[in-house]
């Protein structure tokens, strides 16, 4: 079925949960216009379609919005510039193209996951100002050179797999200390790996696979104590193997308790639990409560024996892996 026009009159309504139904058509205007107290929507893995996010929409209290695996297409409209309190946006899995517009840039979005659309074009300069602690690029189009004075210091996950990026990878990326996920495989990087990497950073995985890094593999790369997953496969390096890397698995500080970090989370007092499986190449598995925070434990997919497997949840305290096949 569709959405009726008629819940647009709902305009005391603060939260609407309707995932995983089979519910389609496209989002009647006055939904847009009408909920003005809205906070919380979830409206993930139906038959929605048309553009996403039309002009007149006026949700100005909305806070999170999951419209993630539908089928969304045409570029990314205005119609969320008067949501300023929007803190998560999940807009993945759709077919939506064209490039990200610029007054995302003056919103206050810090988790934001757009992997699997169509869209292209250079790495959005316009994310700069947004307080981002997860950004998900992924399974897209994009291209060009991430620009070197980009600052990700508050992001904890970026994740740009699968795309057309080229060029070398930031320094910046390896002295972000916030920086725990960081996923670049499936694309054209080459130069060199960063060797601004220092004892600060709290990387946890890195993966570099598929692209087309070369010369040597830094000794420097022994001081990110806390990767417990490295995959730098596919790639063009040479010379020798630092010896370090054998000794992974033997760091005492290694602390696994920050697979379950949190952030806070504030802006409502709906209290509301919710549980979702992000299906992408590296996974995310979220406990979602408005008004109290957001937890989340990570899935990973790694390569062992010859074959993808999934890790999550405690198995990930005493989970190593190593790749540096096909160099």
């Amino acid at each position: 079925g569709t959405i009726p026009s008629s819940m647009g009159e709902m305009r005391s309504l603060k939260m609407l949960v309707m995932y995983s139904n089979y519910l389609s058509g496209q989002l009647p205007k006055t939904f847009w216009s009408g909920c003005q107290s809205l906070e919380f929507l979830k409206l993930s893995n139906n038959h929605f379609q048309g553009n996403i996010f039309p002009e007149g929409a006026n949700l100005t209290s909305l806070i999170a919005l999951f419209l993630d695996g539908n089928n969304f297409s045409g570029s990314i409209g205005e119609g969320l510039l008067n949501s300023k309190a929007l803190v998560y946006l999940d807009i993945s899995d759709n077919s939506i193209s064209g490039t990200v517009p610029l007054w995302i840039g003056g919103m206050r979005i810090s988790f934001l996951y757009m992997k699997g659309n169509q869209l292209k074009g250079p790495y959005p300069s316009q994310l700069q100002s947004l307080p981002l602690t997860t950004l998900d690029m992924s399974h897209n189009s994009f291209s060009g050179s991430i620009p070197r004075n980009v600052d990700f210091s508050s992001l904890q996950q970026l994740r740009l797999q699968n795309n057309e990026f080229m060029g070398s990878i930031p320094d910046t990326l390896f002295e972000a200390g916030a920086l725990l996920v960081l996923d670049l495989r499936n694309n054209n990087f080459s130069g060199k790996i960063p060797n601004t990497m220092g004892k600060s950073s709290s990387l946890l995985v890195l993966l570099l696979r598929n692209n087309n890094l070369q010369s040597h593999i830094p000794e420097k790369i022994c001081k990110l104590s806390n990767v417990g997953l490295l995959d730098l496969s596919h790639n063009k390096f040479s010379g020798t193997i630092p010896s370090c890397l054998g000794n992974m698995s033997s760091n005492p500080d290694r602390d696994f308790a920050i697979w379950g970090w949190q952030s806070q989370f504030f802006g409502t007092d709906i209290p509301f639990l919710q549980d979702w499986s992000y299906t992408s190449a590296l996974n995310i598995i979220s406990s979602f409560q408005i008004g109290f925070d957001l937890r989340i434990g990570t899935v990973v997919d790694f390569l062992t024996k010859s074959r993808y497997e999934a890790y999550r949840g405690g198995i990930l305290y005493n989970m190593y892996g190593l790749d540096l096949s096909s160099n």
